[in-house]
């Protein structure tokens, strides 16, 4: 489970570049527009094998629930489909161990 989305980028990649990577894979989870328990753990083995802080990954919080939101919101209606992966986003992010 811990490599579902292993990086190759190294520790001494600038904190820009991590967290990038980190957007990427956090984009690349969402991109079935579901987000599982299992996906959420990965994630945060991502951002330990990234080298970054729950604060730092919290900072993409803004920029990732924009862009789901303008992909669930394309069709002008929010299912509860769209409504529980909203939810789980913000879970993830405000569960940063």
């Amino acid at each position: 489970m811990a490599d579902l989305f292993a990086t190759t980028l190294p520790l001494t990649a600038s904190s820009q570049e991590r967290l990038e990577a980190m957007k990427n894979i956090i984009l690349e989870a969402l991109s079935d527009d579901q987000l599982t328990q299992t996906e959420m753990k990965a994630l945060s083995d991502a951002r330990v094998q990234l080298g970054l802080s729950p604060e730092e990954v919290r900072g993409l919080r803004r920029e990732i629930m924009s862009q789901v939101s303008q992909r669930i919101h394309a069709d002008g209606e929010l299912s509860s489909s769209e409504l529980e992966l909203l939810n789980r986003v913000l879970r993830y992010f405000n569960n940063q161990p």
